[in-house]
C-alpha cells in the first residue's frame, strides 16, 4: 500500500469485499468498463461513471472511481486488475457476497480461459466432452465454441 501526494490518500495494492456501483448507486459488473489488453491501450474516462467499493489491505474502506480493467492469466491463479481514476492498478480479490451473482459468469469465463491457457485446447475440450458424455467430432468444436460464446453474451454478460 502506498500514499499519494494528494492529501495523504492511500493507494491500495488490492481490494477485498468489493462491489462496483454506477452513478445511480446500482450494482454493475466491472465488465461495463473498457478492457485494456495492453498497457498502451487508451480508454475513455469521460463516459460511464463506475465506482469501486471495498476494503483495502490496511482494513480501510475504499471508494474510488474505476476507469478500466484487465486480467492476467500468467500466474498460478488469474489476477484481475482495475484501474482507478488516479491511474493506479488495484488487484481484485474476494468480492462482496451480494456482488458474486452479478459477476459470477465473468469470473467463470476468466477462470476457464486461465485453465485453457495452462492446459491447452485439447485437454479442455476432452474434459468438456467427458463431462457431458458427448461423442463429438473435431469439426463440431468450432460450432460448440461459438454457441457457448453466444450463450454467455445473451444470458450472462450484462452490458
Amino acid at each position: 500500500m502506498a500514499l499519494s501526494d494528494e492529501e495523504g490518500e492511500i493507494l491500495p495494492d488490492f481490494i477485498t469485499n468489493y462491489s462496483f456501483l454506477d452513478s445511480d448507486d446500482k450494482s454493475v459488473p466491472f465488465s461495463v468498463l473498457p478492457v485494456l489488453w495492453s498497457d498502451h491501450d487508451d480508454y475513455d474516462s469521460s463516459g460511464l461513471q463506475v465506482f469501486m467499493l471495498g476494503t483495502c489491505d490496511g482494513g480501510q474502506k475504499v471508494y474510488k472511481r474505476a476507469v478500466a480493467w484487465k486480467f492476467d492469466l500468467s500466474d498460478e491463479i488469474p489476477t484481475i486488475y482495475v484501474l482507478s481514476k488516479d491511474r493506479n492498478w488495484i488487484i481484485l480479490q474476494k468480492p462482496k457476497k451480494s456482488y458474486e451473482p452479478i459477476i459470477s459468469s465473468l469470473l467463470v469465463t476468466i477462470h476457464w480461459l486461465h485453465f485453457n491457457n495452462k492446459n491447452g485446447d485439447d485437454y479442455t475440450w476432452n474434459r468438456f466432452v467427458d463431462s457431458f458424455r458427448l461423442v463429438i467430432t473435431n469439426s463440431d468444436r468450432m460450432c460448440f465454441f461459438l454457441l457457448y460464446l453466444l450463450y454467455l453474451v445473451i444470458f450472462h454478460i450484462r452490458w
